[in-house]
């Protein structure tokens, strides 16, 4: 014996909003607007602040190996990294505000920001 499944307004309703806010997600996701600078973060503690706007290559000693850091046409990238799996290489390039690169092992962070480069703070320890 079949049944008939019926399908309510609420049940439509449902679904378009959820198919909605998947959409305007993945349109945020792609069309995020620029940062102006990345912040380098080492062990929780902020250790620099990069201008996107200035080419520059930056060198960390960081807990398993160096990190290169390049930053090059308002985007920034891990260029060399001597961690095992070499993730942080393959995230490619970012510039998007609220991007992220992460380097697990060096316990390394870059974060896509708005705004202008502050001083560095430094690090201690």
């Amino acid at each position: 014996m079949k049944q008939k499944i019926k399908i309510k307004f609420f049940d439509i309703l449902i679904s378009a909003v959820l198919t909605t806010a998947g959409i305007a997600g993945i349109v945020y996701q792609t069309t995020g607007s620029p940062g102006g600078v990345a912040e380098v973060f080492f062990n929780d503690n902020v250790i620099e602040s990069i201008d996107l706007q200035k080419n520059c290559d930056y060198y960390y000693n960081c807990a398993v190996s160096p990190v290169t850091i390049s930053v090059k046409g308002g985007k920034i990238r891990v260029q060399e990294s001597g961690c095992p799996l070499g993730i942080c290489k393959k995230q490619g390039e970012i510039y998007r505000r609220g991007e992220v690169i992460v380097c697990a092992p060096n316990r390394l962070l870059i974060v896509v920001k708005e705004g202008k480069a502050s001083a560095v703070q430094g690090v201690t320890g």
